[in-house]
């Protein structure tokens, strides 16, 4: 699966201390699936963690490596996290490549026109281009 499953955004302090005892007590299980995996960069994303983006984004490296069918959604879980973070630049050359890389879930320009995940790259004209495009 991929992270599109509904990802809200409610809470304020004490849901983001939440998440992040939640997600600590997860990677503290060993985690290693896909879904998981994908779903806790997303939701560092969200609660501006960006040391936890970046620690999950060189962990699943090696994955993205190696698995052509999850690819895709991992790469595209990255993104999303740091897109989350403000980090348009690289989220937008992440967006452009993961269009052209086939797999599970494949992210498509409808998708980026319609999911809310994509929010804050919404009003970047790199982001509007390619959410426009057809494939």
């Amino acid at each position: 699966g991929g992270v599109r499953g509904g990802a809200g955004r409610r809470g304020g302090g004490g849901a983001r201390e939440g998440g992040r005892t939640g997600r600590a007590a997860v990677c503290a299980a060993g985690n290693d699936t896909n879904g998981g995996a994908s779903g806790l960069v997303v939701v560092a994303g969200f609660l501006q963690d960006k040391t936890t983006v970046e620690a999950m984004a060189a962990q699943l490296q090696d994955r993205i490596e190696r698995d052509a069918i999850t690819r895709a959604a991992l790469e595209e879980a990255i993104a999303i996290g740091r897109a989350q973070l403000g980090e348009k630049a690289v989220a937008l050359a992440s967006v452009a490549k993961i269009l052209h890389t086939p797999g599970e879930n494949c992210l498509t320009p409808a998708l980026l026109q319609l999911d809310p995940l994509w929010d804050p790259l919404r009003n970047e004209p790199g982001f509007q281009a390619l959410a426009e495009r057809k494939r």
